[in-house]
C-alpha cells in the first residue's frame, strides 16, 4: 500500500487476531485498517472472532441473505451499504476483452451500470483486466462462495464514487494499464491515461469498505488512497510480497 499524497493525519485502528499483517497502513483521518481473522473451526462449530464476522458468518443461510453483509461495516466506513438497495447481478464471464462495450455478464459490465447492484459470481474465476476497472457508485462486489482472483492485469479504480463494498477478492500481480479509450460510465467513453499499477486506487471517494480480501505483488501500490478520500474501512485483509509503503502527514497550522 502506497501513496496518501495530500492527506490529513492518519488514524489507524487494528483488529488483532492471530498475526499482524506486515506493514499495514492507511491514510486520512477516516480510514481503518484491520487484520485477517482465522477461519471458523469446523470441528467445534462456527466461531466468529471479530464484530464484522459475528454479524453474518455463522448464519448457515447467509447465501440466501447476502445483503445482510451491508449491515456489518465497522469503523469509519460504518454505514457503507454498497448495492444493498439494488438487484443482484451475477458475473458469469471472466473475460475483459472489450473495455468500450463490455459484454453483459462480465465484471466490467456490472460495475458500470448506473443503478445500485449487488454483484456476485457464478463460479470460481480468474479475471485478467486489460485496463483499469472503473467503478460507479453504489456497488458491492461479493466474492463469497467462490475463489475470485484478479491477477496478471490492471486493477480497480474508484474515482469520484461513494458507497462501494469489495469483499472476498484476491488481487495479485497487478500491472500498469496502457490507457486509451475506456468506458467509465454506462453513457460515457473517454481517453484514460496509463494506470499506476495499484491493486485498488481510491481517488476523491468516500464510504468505501474493503473486507476479507488479499493483496500481493502489485507494480505500484497495493491500495492507494489519495486526494481526501474519506470514510473508509479496510478490514480482515492480507497484504504480502510488497515493499513500497509510505504515509504522508500534513501538519495543519
Amino acid at each position: 500500500m502506497e501513496g496518501f499524497r495530500g492527506c490529513n493525519p492518519v488514524l489507524v485502528l487494528c483488529f488483532l487476531f492471530i498475526a499482524i499483517v506486515p506493514l499495514l497502513m492507511a491514510h486520512d483521518q477516516n480510514v481503518v485498517m484491520a487484520i485477517k481473522r482465522p477461519q471458523c473451526k469446523k470441528t467445534s462449530g462456527c466461531k466468529a472472532y471479530n464484530p464484522i464476522d459475528r454479524c453474518w458468518r455463522c448464519d448457515r443461510h447467509w447465501a440466501k441473505n447476502r445483503k445482510r453483509l451491508a449491515n456489518c461495516a465497522k469503523g469509519f466506513g460504518h454505514g457503507t451499504y454498497g448495492g444493498k438497495k439494488g438487484k443482484v447481478y451475477v458475473v458469469n464471464d471472466s473475460s475483459d476483452w472489450n473495455v468500450i462495450h463490455p459484454k453483459p455478464g462480465t465484471l466490467r459490465h456490472a460495475v458500470l451500470q448506473p443503478e445500485p447492484l449487488w454483484i456476485i459470481f457464478s463460479n470460481h474465476m480468474n479475471i485478467r483486466l486489460t485496463q483499469e476497472l472503473i467503478f460507479t457508485s453504489d456497488k458491492t462486489i461479493d466474492g463469497r462462495g467462490f475463489d475470485i482472483h484478479v491477477s496478471g492485469g490492471a486493477g480497480f479504480m474508484l474515482q469520484f464514487v461513494h458507497n462501494v463494498i469489495i469483499h472476498g477478492v484476491h488481487m495479485y500481480d497487478i500491472v500498469e494499464g496502457s490507457g486509451g479509450m475506456i468506458r467509465s460510465k454506462h453513457d460515457h467513453v473517454g481517453i484514460r491515461g496509463k494506470s499506476d499499477g495499484d491493486a485498488i486506487s481510491i481517488f476523491k471517494s468516500s464510504q468505501i469498505w474493503i473486507d476479507h480480501c488479499s493483496f500481493a505483488s502489485s507494480y505500484d501500490g497495493l491500495i492507494d488512497i489519495v486526494e481526501a478520500s474519506t470514510n473508509i474501512t479496510i478490514s480482515n485483509s492480507h497484504f504480502v510480497r510488497h515493499d513500497k509503503v509510505r504515509v504522508n502527514y500534513i501538519t495543519l497550522p
